[in-house]
């Protein structure tokens, strides 16, 4: 492998940027990459015929980013640290820390909330992006882990564990203060969870069953 370094992708936000060549206005996609074991964060272009780095910053241990398409990008670090950084430059806006496992993270439709599942604490912590500041913390279960908002950002589903027998309702027709209503528990044990683009249907995936 010579001097090649290894990169292990563990979650990307597709984002879009103006193409940095002055000669054109059209935009080109551009993915946020966690490199968690290179411990950084890279925006890669992506074309036809291949991709390449534009930036990167040093992250430590960068499990998963989320980004909105307009705002900074959320990158969780397993050991308990969230941190902001900035769309184009990737530079460090906030970084909050205290969580205890922080492994999953959604943004909301609008743009405007992300919302970070810390499986040790069972807790949902609300991030103002704009305001760069924690607003609201709730309390879900232990194993907090895949989630998935409604198409209008007025409902939020949870699966406690990647082989969750509990899938927590969040009301969030209040984005910044959301609250539980509900509980359902699933005839298999559920891992990933996904709302139908007209918002009336939620799909589970499972583990452990056909």
């Amino acid at each position: 492998m010579g001097g090649m370094r290894r990169f292990c992708v563990l979650a990307t936000a597709l984002l879009l940027v103006p193409a940095a060549s002055a000669h054109t206005s059209a935009s080109r996609p551009v993915a946020i990459v966690a490199a968690e074991t290179a411990n950084e964060v890279l925006a890669v272009s992506l074309g036809p015929h291949g991709g390449h780095v534009l930036k990167r910053v040093h992250v430590a241990d960068p499990l998963m980013v989320a980004a909105p398409l307009h705002g900074p990008a959320v990158v969780l670090n397993p050991h308990g640290i969230v941190t902001l950084l900035g769309w184009h430059s990737l530079r460090p806006l906030a970084v909050f820390r205290g969580f205890m496992n922080p492994q999953v993270a959604r943004i909301d439709p609008d743009d405007r909330f992300a919302y970070v599942a810390d499986g040790s604490s069972g807790k949902i912590t609300v991030l103002d992006l704009a305001r760069r500041r924690i607003v609201d913390r709730v309390y879900v279960g232990l194993q907090a882990h895949h989630m998935s908002f409604s198409p209008d950002g007025k409902r939020l589903w949870i699966a406690l564990g990647e082989v969750a027998r509990t899938v927590v309702r969040l009301d969030t027709s209040d984005l910044a203060h959301p609250r539980i209503a509900g509980r359902i528990h699933p005839r298999f044990p559920a891992h990933s969870v996904g709302f139908a683009p007209d918002g009336r249907t939620v799909w589970l995936s499972s583990a452990r069953a056909r």
